[in-house]
């Protein structure tokens, strides 16, 4: 059964199965190209490592079990994570200096430099396939992107509102 088909029968009001399939479809098309890791001049980055290294980018160098949390995943496989993106050189662990019993991660300079390559091919990807698209589709795009980030975040249901006003 196809994702159509789910959509058309959950029976949701003002959600048509189309929709839903053409999201799931470009969820699917940027998964392939941007969410199976990536290389780097240091080696392959797996997806998890990938998701690891953003969020410890976004929480500042948080501690290990607040680093779990973030990513909702057990504090063993976060540790086991740790250790492939330490071995790498993408992070370092440290004693938080106010309690050296907690361990902090942060993202080397090394980790940085990854992030900022994998960010630059995926913008280079995105706008090549941009530039394919006429310009009213591509602001009618970035509208319903804005307004799909909007309600998948918890606050959603009112900047959604905002945007289409």
């Amino acid at each position: 059964m196809s994702l159509w088909d789910h959509g058309r029968m959950a029976g949701i009001p003002g959600v048509s199965g189309e929709m839903v399939a053409a999201v799931e479809q470009a969820g699917r098309i940027f998964n392939e190209r941007f969410g199976t890791g990536a290389r780097s001049g240091g080696g392959h980055v797996s997806a998890t490592q990938l998701r690891t290294l953003e969020t410890i980018e976004e929480h500042g160098a948080p501690v290990v079990s607040a680093l779990a949390t973030a990513l909702d995943m057990g504090m063993p496989s976060v540790s086991r994570v740790c250790d492939r993106l330490e071995a790498s050189g993408w992070v370092a662990r440290r004693p938080v200096d106010d309690d050296r019993r907690l361990i902090e991660i942060q993202l080397t300079a090394h980790g940085r430099r990854l992030l900022a390559d994998v960010r630059h091919r995926r913008c280079e990807v995105l706008e090549e396939v941009m530039a394919r698209m006429p310009a009213t589709q591509q602001q009618a795009l970035r509208r319903g992107l804005v307004a799909f980030a909007a309600a998948a975040s918890s606050g959603g249901r009112s900047a959604a509102r905002r945007e289409s006003a």
